[in-house]
């Protein structure tokens, strides 16, 4: 099994359902096939995932018990292989979810491309503030008093509002970088994850990205089940029950409600703005033709796909972000040297 609350990253769980779907679509069992994937994989944390699911296997348990028992996988993949298995379309989901956490580790390879870059040169001028606070600028006091006996009352002001300046730019982009590097260590656990999940739902420049997302795997969790035969009072059910957004819960449990009162899934979906406007017109159409889970399924690839843009944007936001605090962090360096300067020139002048 995997060491405790450590989970696999994105891109190897895609090629884990992508693995396990091929050899599920050529009749393969998933026992059997845990089997061969983990006589494949490499000594590590996925092949001792692998070995310890087979082995849950053995002992009686089912293939999406043995996923979440491992602990390794992130809580949507587990609900989605549990929903899957149970609506008799495994295969399909495992594809949908390859292509998910492809998705998904594309996303987490900008972020760390827009956050290392500019994250090494703030640690790095971190520490030359610290130099300049602890040696520099008492080197020039040294200099001064030697050359003019003591500091005059104004070249005494320099000095201080340059110290001050720089302890506090110090203060600032260190809190900075040990922020950034907490969440990316937060991140690497199941517990870690779900907590920067939810303040990402909280913070106002993330929190519309994260509802969509939310949107996107409740509308592929609901579809799945439809596809499967359920009917939609059941199919709504279950889905609801996988739903971990506060607000979205709140709004579903309200379309639940409202069928059981007598309103067709698609009309409750759109009377409660699950979807923008045009999308929720579109469930309806497609309703009225006995297409409902088509549409649900497009409608949980463009919900996605535009939650993925909204991320994107966010994203593409940090390095300049990043690089600008860091021009007035080199400006104020600059300040540091050059106020006590002026003072010393104004004073010997």
């Amino acid at each position: 099994m995997a060491e405790k609350n450590q989970i696999l990253e994105s891109m190897a769980v895609s090629i884990f359902c992508q693995e396990m779907s091929m050899m599920l679509q050529a009749g393969i069992g998933p026992e059997e096939a845990l089997g061969l994937l983990s006589d494949d994989t490499k000594e590590g944390m996925l092949h001792q995932v692998l070995k310890g699911m087979e082995k849950e296997m053995i002992l009686g348990e089912s293939f999406a018990s043995a996923v979440k028992k491992s602990g390794a996988f992130p809580v949507y993949a587990a609900d989605m292989i549990d929903a899957g298995e149970k609506a008799g379309r495994l295969e399909h989901v495992l594809r949908s979810l390859r292509g998910y956490y492809e998705r998904q580790d594309h996303l987490e390879s900008q972020i760390r491309s827009a956050v290392i870059y500019p994250l090494s040169l703030l640690l790095m001028m971190s520490v030359v503030l610290l130099l300049m606070v602890t040696l520099v600028l008492p080197v020039f006091v040294n200099v001064y008093e030697n050359m003019a006996g003591t500091l005059a009352a104004s070249s005494y002001g320099y000095f201080h509002a340059a110290r001050i300046i720089s302890i506090v730019s110090l203060i600032v982009i260190g809190l900075i970088s040990l922020v950034i590097l907490a969440l990316f260590i937060i991140s690497g656990t199941t517990k870690g994850k779900e907590w920067v999940q939810s303040i990402l739902r909280r913070f106002p420049l993330t929190k519309a990205a994260m509802l969509q997302l939310s949107v996107s795997q409740f509308t592929d969790v609901l579809s799945t089940f439809l596809s499967s035969g359920m009917d939609t009072d059941t199919a709504m059910e279950e889905a609801v029950s996988l739903v971990s957004h506060p607000e979205l819960k709140k709004t579903v449990d309200q379309v639940f409600a409202d069928m059981q009162g007598g309103k067709s899934l698609s009309q409750a979906l759109y009377d409660h703005s699950v979807y923008p406007s045009l999308y929720g017109r579109m469930l309806l159409t497609a309703a009225r033709s006995g297409q409902t889970e088509e549409m649900l399924a497009k409608l949980a690839d463009v919900t996605g796909m535009d939650a993925e843009e909204k991320i994107e944007g966010l994203i593409s936001a940090i390095e300049p972000v990043m690089t600008g605090f860091l021009t007035v962090s080199v400006g104020i360096t600059l300040l540091s040297i050059m106020l006590p300067l002026a003072g010393m020139l104004s004073a010997i002048g």
